[in-house]
Formats: structure tokens, sequence, C-alpha cells
């Protein structure tokens, strides 16, 4: 393991730095959707997933996220997706699958505290490492953190 997923850049350009292992079968775990608006960035974190053993599902917008098939297992979504609310999307999306896992992204996960208390879900501060997203998804995997 090691490294690290990052995005950085300057006037617009995005710089993404992450160290890979071989990537494992796809399809072996879960699937977990990730909805990133930053298609770079969600490139990474979702070879990452895969590599890990997760089916991916890819959305770069809400709307897309709320049409994926299949059906997902874990959500990772950001708190705040170029304007849009990922949180009102993982309230939709538990609302329709109760044994959803969630984990939400954000800048400043203190914010999100009200709106997320009691609802089991994960919540990770940008920008995140392999290793914090590797403990978050076996958390969730593992059921403890599972909406309920």
């Amino acid at each position: 393991r090691g490294g690290r997923i990052a995005s950085g850049g300057r006037e617009g350009n995005t710089v993404l730095q992450i160290q890979l292992k071989p990537a494992a079968a796809k399809g072996m775990g879960p699937a977990v959707l990730l909805v990133q608006a930053e298609r770079g960035l969600r490139r990474v974190v979702g070879r990452f997933l895969i590599q890990e053993g997760y089916e991916l599902l890819e959305a770069s917008t809400l709307a897309e996220a709320r049409a994926s098939s299949p059906l997902p297992d874990i959500l990772i979504v950001d708190a705040d997706l170029r304007g849009e609310d990922g949180t009102e999307l993982a309230i939709e999306l538990t609302a329709r699958l109760p044994g959803l896992r969630v984990c939400l992204r954000a800048a400043r996960p203190g914010e999100l505290r009200e709106r997320i208390e009691g609802r089991g879900w994960a919540c990770l501060e940008k920008p995140i490492s392999p290793e914090q997203l590797t403990q978050v998804l076996r958390v969730l995997r593992e059921g403890e953190l599972r909406v309920g």
C-alpha cells in the first residue's frame, strides 16, 4: 500500500498522484458508486477501488448517479459536487436502498455533522489518502456503519 490520492494544480491544470499495486480482478467485491465531478480524480480513485477488489460504478453528476445500474452497495460522494448537494443524493438513495452504506467526502466535514448524525455514514475530509479510504471501506463493508 502507500501513496496518496490527491488533486491539485494551477490555472485549471490538475495533477494526480497515486501509487498502485497490480489491479485485482474486477467485480469481486461490493459495487461502489463513486460520484465525483472531476474526471481525473474520479479515474484515479476508481482505479484504486478496482485494484482493491470493488466493482466500480461511476457518475460525474447527481443525475447520472440516480440512473446508476446496477444498484450500489456503497456510495462515495462529494458533499459539494460543483453546486450540487451530494448529501441530498445520499439521503434519497438510502431511502430507496435501506442497506446502502455511505461515505461522504467534504472539505469541511464538521459542517455536515448535524445533517448526517445518527445515519451511520462515514465522512472523510478532503484530500484523502488510500489508507483512509481503505479503512473506511473496510468498516462500511463489515457493516459497522450500515444504514438501517
